[in-house]
């Protein structure tokens, strides 16, 4: 596989979703790409720009939310040998990207070629509240 080539627009996509606090739908990134950089690009590129840097482990589609964020950890380290597991807060929005061990990632593709069925996506997206929202208001309670 050749090298990727993270040209300038991508790169852009990029850093819009690290400046984000929270997942950004594609239209909401179309809009602050052509707001910000004083630029047009069109839904097909945007979509085009998107599914290439989540090939390339720069960006992650968050599947129940249909949002995406930029990965979180160093594109080279990213889901080798794991798959990334995210924590999204019903709230406020927040995800918090780990990493799910390889040791759990191998035995829920056992489990699935035991019973037929091929795993070839294992990101675990779990929802609830994060910290900060389940603290009731002014902090904890005496």
């Amino acid at each position: 596989m050749s090298a990727y080539r993270l040209t300038t627009k991508r790169r852009q996509f990029v850093e819009l979703l690290e400046q984000a606090n929270t997942p950004l739908s594609a239209y909401e990134i179309i809009d602050r790409y052509n707001e910000q950089f004083d630029a047009r690009v069109l839904a097909p590129s945007a979509y085009r720009i998107l599914n290439s840097l989540i090939e390339a482990g720069f960006v992650h589609r968050l599947e129940t939310c249909n949002k995406y964020v930029a990965c979180a950890h160093e594109t080279d380290q990213c889901c080798d040998d794991a798959a990334p597991q995210f924590f999204i807060c019903d709230r406020c929005d927040v995800v918090q990207e780990l990493h799910i061990p390889s040791r759990l990632v191998h035995e829920l593709r056992d489990s699935g070629a035991a019973h037929g069925f091929e795993v070839r996506y294992p990101q675990i997206e779990l929802h609830g509240v994060c910290r900060d929202c389940a603290e009731p208001a002014g902090g904890a309670a005496a």
